[in-house]
């Protein structure tokens, strides 16, 4: 896994150590699903391997957008304190790193500089996963355009 393209790129060598020791692997299999839209969140979900599939309710079984290797899932309901916006299903053979957010949680307390890389690396990942749906939506209005005739 390329970490350059990864939410681990924004996290110092201490921080990454910490990261790898704290975590555990769990493989998923196609089909196999992770997060439940609306159901509590209990760990963060770093994609080490394989693809992970994005869906919500209101949009059918089809998924909305894929996770590759060095997303990372699970944070904003870290940030929110809020159940899971979305069902997460392992569209492959993936394999994770979990992190229970209890653990996240302490480490920042006792870290608090760990917590500003943290969360800082979240808004970021958070801010190119909306500018990648604003490219989304302007597809969308230019199909519904063209089909309108306008």
């Amino acid at each position: 896994m390329d970490v350059s393209k990864s939410f681990l790129r924004f996290m110092n060598e201490k921080d990454l150590e910490w990261w790898f020791l704290s975590c555990s692997d769990v493989q998923a299999e196609p089909g196999q699903v992770l997060l439940e839209e609306g159901q509590d969140v209990e760990s963060i979900l770093f994609v080490n391997f394989g693809e992970l599939e994005i869906r919500l309710a209101a949009m059918g079984a089809k998924p909305v957008a894929r996770v590759g290797p060095g997303g990372i899932l699970g944070e904003m309901s870290l940030v929110e304190e809020a159940p899971a916006s979305a069902t997460v299903v392992a569209g492959s053979d993936t394999l994770l790193r979990v992190l229970p957010k209890s653990a996240l949680r302490q480490h920042i307390e006792d870290d608090p500089q760990f917590g500003i890389r943290f969360y800082r690396a979240v808004a970021r990942t958070i801010s190119e996963r909306l500018r990648e749906s604003h490219g989304v939506v302007r597809e969308l209005a230019a199909t519904k355009a063209e089909r309108e005739g306008t």
